[in-house]
Parts: C-alpha cells; structure tokens; sequence
C-alpha cells in the first residue's frame, strides 16, 4: 500500500489523514494507511526545504533545546541546520514559515514521528528570555505561527487559546526529554 500512497500527490494524503482523523474508529489498514500517509507528507517536507535546511538537525537541535528546558530563536535554529553557513541570514529568514518553511516541516516530522511539537520551543528573539512558561506575545497578529501550522495540519483546532496550546506543547517537549 506505500508504493500506491507514495504515487498520490499531497493533496490526495491530506484528505485521505484528515478523514481518517475524523474517522470514529479504523481498522488496522486504515491505521497503517494513516501513519503511511503522515510518514510520506514528513518526508516531502523535509525533500522541500533539503536545499536550505537539514531537517534532521534541526530535529536534533530542537531536542537539546527540550533537554535543556528552554526556547531558542528562529535564528538560533536556522544557524543550527542551514546547509550553507556562509549564506546570509535574511536568504534563509523567508524561508522559515509558510507552507514549504522549515516550521512547517518540523510539526509535520514531529507528527508523523511520535515526537512532542518541538516547534512550539522556537519563538522571536526578543522572548526567548521571558522563558517557557510564558506564552509568546503576539498581540494584534491573528495567528501565532505556531498554531497556524497546527491548525493546518488537522493537529489543532481554530478556535483553540494560542496561550494554553503552546504552552502544553511546550510541556509535553520537556516531559519527552525527562522520561
């Protein structure tokens, strides 16, 4: 069934995850079907930001980061995971967020992998220093990045309190690392 969910486009596997999440109950298929289709969406994602950032470094960074019960900037994380460190920082500052950006891929790792939402430790340079336990100050934007990217991932709802979501996240990330 991988090399049929491997030959559908993007769209095709985010509606077939979306309506399997919305399913009451699956059977065994549709559960390996679902982990498939989350597993080949990480993997494209990933394949879409190779040329600026090495996911899986950016991973690994992300879990130190968790291990050390902080939060680290964007640019903290770029420099940790850009394939070319001589590269300027606003070539790579753009391609962060939106759809195809690196946040974008890490929640889609994350989900895909079992792994906490380690992108709810990234946040602007100016709040790193007001640590974990305070929610990030975006008053007047109408979406924390964060959230945005949950939402679109079917991970989290619209409606749902910015604060409250990222700080579970941020809890669930630390828990991870302890146990």
């Amino acid at each position: 069934m991988t090399d049929y969910l491997g030959n559908r486009s993007d769209k095709a596997l985010d509606t077939l995850i979306r309506r399997s999440e919305a399913a009451t109950k699956l059977n065994t298929q549709q559960q390996d079907n679902l982990s498939s289709a989350k597993r080949i969406l990480a993997e494209r994602s990933a394949a879409k930001v190779k040329s600026h950032f090495d996911i899986h470094r950016a991973i690994t960074f992300l879990a130190s980061v968790a291990n050390e019960q902080r939060l680290c900037s964007y640019k903290e994380l770029a420099l940790e995971c850009i394939n070319n460190p001589k590269a300027e920082w606003s070539t790579y500052y753009r391609k962060l967020g939106g759809q195809n950006g690196l946040m974008q891929s890490i929640i889609r790792h994350c989900a895909a992998n079992g792994l906490p939402h380690l992108a709810s430790l990234v946040v602007r340079q100016d709040e790193v220093k007001a640590g974990p336990n305070v929610p990030p100050d975006r008053e007047g934007e109408a979406e924390y990045g964060f959230k945005r990217g949950m939402v679109d991932e079917g991970l989290a709802k619209r409606g749902v309190d910015t604060d409250a979501l990222v700080l579970e996240h941020r809890q669930a990330c630390f828990a991870w690392r302890e146990g």
